[in-house]
């Protein structure tokens, strides 16, 4: 597993072996996608609650 699980990186959401984790440690989260094998795959680009 690619990625690391803790109290600013929680598992948001699994599908189909695929997880979103959203990291806390900004002011706005970021939610970030990793594949099966834990390769990052994708992200939120959101930088406001705004957005």
């Amino acid at each position: 597993m690619a990625f690391v699980i803790d109290l600013f990186h929680q598992v948001v959401y699994e599908y189909d072996r695929h997880t979103a984790v959203a990291d806390y440690t900004d002011q706005w989260p970021q939610y970030n996608v990793y594949d099966p094998k834990g390769r990052w795959i994708g992200c939120t680009n959101a930088v406001c609650e705004a957005s």
